[in-house]
């Protein structure tokens, strides 16, 4: 079983093969210069519906290799059944290519 804690109705377990796990991938920045305190508001829709707001986590990606790429946060600001709003943030200055991955674990409808 796989149980997720949701926002409205508390914990809800399901068996594993009844759980649905996205994983998402979205490019926020590339080749691009940014200044320490730059943000990006993004949107990712995962083109599905759950039954409740699914669990998700978000990890930066420095795609370029680069100083600047490697001080990047993600702060995800709303989560609905099918979408997730977040903030990129550039915590130094420089050039950069940066993605975000998804885990996107929930209930479907």
């Amino acid at each position: 079983y796989v149980t997720i804690d949701t926002e409205t109705v508390g914990k809800q377990s399901v068996k594993a093969s009844e759980a649905r796990i996205i994983g998402g991938y979205a490019v926020v920045a590339n080749n691009a210069t940014y200044s320490n305190g730059d943000q990006i508001s993004r949107t990712y829709e995962f083109g599905t519906d759950f039954k409740y707001a699914p669990v998700i986590t978000a990890s930066p990606i420095n795609l370029g290799g680069t100083n600047a790429g490697k001080n990047v946060s993600v702060v995800l600001t709303s989560v609905t059944t099918s979408k997730v709003d977040y903030v990129v943030t550039f915590n130094s200055t420089g050039n950069l290519s940066v993605a975000v991955n998804f885990v996107i674990i929930g209930i479907p409808q």
